[in-house]
């Protein structure tokens, strides 16, 4: 996972589960904090190499 603006602290962990992947992403500022409510957008890549968009939430 690559932030494109601020300067936090960025883990993402992946379970699958039930044919079901959950992405858990961790988000620290500098003082090691979690930052909550941030506007976050990811996409994964299927096995045809087309980009599958995931839904982010809190």
């Amino acid at each position: 996972m690559r932030p494109t603006a601020g300067h936090g602290k960025y883990a993402v962990a992946s379970d699958v589960r039930d044919g079901k992947v959950r992405v858990v992403i961790t988000a620290l500022n500098a003082d090691d904090r979690f930052r909550n409510l941030l506007d976050m957008s990811a996409a994964a890549v299927g096995p045809d190499l087309k980009s599958i968009p995931l839904k982010i939430r809190q």
